[in-house]
C-alpha cells in the first residue's frame, strides 16, 4: 500500500511540474523599426566630429573641434560640450532632435537646423544654407 501512495505522489508531483512549465514569451526578440533602431544608435554613446565636408570637399577639423563631445538623450534633447581646447569664443550648446519613421531626422539648436542620417556607423549632420552650400559633419561614437 505504501508503494502505491509513493507512486501516486510521484505521478502527482511530476504532473504538476510539467503542467506548470510554460513558454516564456518575454524572451522573444523584438524587431525594431528603422526609426527605433536609429534612435537607439544615436543615444547609445556620445559622439565626436571625425570629418567635415563643405562644397563637396573635405575641410580640416581644428584641434579645438576634435575634442568637443555631443550627447543625445532619449527625451529628444542633446548637448554639445566644448572640450578643453576652445575655438574663438566657442561655448557649450544644446537643442532638440527627432528621428522620423524613415530613420532620418532633424537636429535644431540656436538658429540652425540640420538633417540627421546614420551612414556607415557615423552620424551625419547636413546643413544646406540659402546659398546652396552644403555642409556635412561626420560624427563617430566614442
Amino acid at each position: 500500500m505504501k508503494k502505491i501512495n509513493y507512486l501516486l505522489l510521484f505521478v502527482f508531483t511530476l504532473t504538476m511540474s510539467i503542467s506548470s512549465c510554460k513558454k516564456d514569451e518575454s524572451t522573444s526578440a523584438k524587431v525594431l523599426t528603422t526609426q527605433e533602431r536609429n534612435k537607439e544608435i544615436i543615444i547609445a554613446s556620445s559622439w565626436k566630429i571625425s570629418s567635415q565636408v563643405k562644397y563637396d570637399a573635405s575641410v580640416a577639423i581644428q584641434d579645438c573641434e576634435k575634442d568637443d563631445l555631443y550627447t543625445f538623450f532619449a527625451d529628444g534633447t542633446f548637448t554639445g560640450n566644448v572640450g578643453s581646447l576652445i575655438c574663438n569664443g566657442e561655448t557649450n550648446s544644446s537643442g532638440t532632435w527627432i528621428i522620423y519613421a524613415d530613420g532620418t531626422g532633424l537636429l535644431t539648436f540656436s538658429t540652425t537646423t540640420m538633417g540627421i542620417n546614420i551612414f556607415n556607423s557615423q552620424l551625419v549632420l547636413t546643413d544646406a544654407n540659402l546659398d546652396g552650400i552644403t555642409n556635412q559633419l561626420f560624427l563617430i561614437p566614442i
